[in-house]
């Protein structure tokens, strides 16, 4: 007979939450407030959209990365793609005001 895979030797308080309802009571037990997730994942993008702009990228950048994972803390589901996506337009926008405003070109 085989073994149901779950019931491995794991503590009883170790499990892993499994449903949203399990997420959202772990969030409640953790005193996390989730009010206001999705303006700090909106404020994420509009920082990524600044750096892509080259809108001073190695602040704004960054910026939006912070804000995004503090989204996804938080609990919005996007918020850790926000912060992605602001690492990337940090690295773009600093490209593009390079190539835009090269010191170094010959003109």
């Amino acid at each position: 007979m085989t073994e149901d895979p779950r019931s491995d030797a794991r503590p009883a308080g170790d499990e892993e939450p499994e449903t949203e309802r399990e997420l959202r009571e772990l969030r409640e037990d953790l005193d996390i407030p989730t009010r206001g997730a999705s303006v700090y994942v909106f404020l994420a993008i509009l920082a990524a959209a600044a750096a892509v702009w080259g809108i001073w990228p190695i602040v704004t950048g960054p910026l939006g990365m912070i804000l995004g994972l503090i989204g996804h803390v938080k609990g919005h589901r996007r918020g850790f793609a926000a912060a992605i996506i602001a690492g990337v337009a940090t690295v773009i926008g600093m490209a593009v005001t390079l190539l835009l405003f090269n010191p170094f070109s010959a003109g």
